[in-house]
C-alpha cells in the first residue's frame, strides 16, 4: 500500500494526461490494498475472538482510511 501511494505521488508531479490517470490507478490500487488488509486483520481478529479498536493505532489507522476515502471522493468530484 505505501508503495503504491509513494509513487502514485511521484506520478503525478511528472505531470500530463498519461501520468495523472496513472496516478489515480495507483491510488485507487493503493486504497484497494489498504482495505484488503484491513479486512485480513479484522477477520484475523475476529476468528481469535478478540477485542476490535482497542489501541490509539488501530483508531488512528482507520481514521486515515476514512479521511483518505473522502478525499479521493471529493476531490473526484471536483474534477469531473
Amino acid at each position: 500500500m505505501v508503495g503504491m501511494m509513494g509513487s502514485a505521488a511521484i506520478t503525478k508531479k511528472r505531470g500530463g494526461y498519461t501520468n495523472t490517470k496513472l496516478h489515480g490507478i495507483m491510488t485507487m490500487t493503493g486504497m484497494l490494498l489498504a482495505g484488503g488488509g484491513f479486512y485480513v486483520i479484522y477477520q484475523n481478529k475476529e476468528s481469535m475472538g478478540k477485542n476490535h479498536f482497542t489501541t490509539l493505532h488501530s483508531w488512528g489507522e482507520f481514521t486515515w482510511q476514512l479521511i483518505q476515502l473522502i478525499l479521493e471522493k471529493s476531490l473526484n468530484q471536483l474534477l469531473i
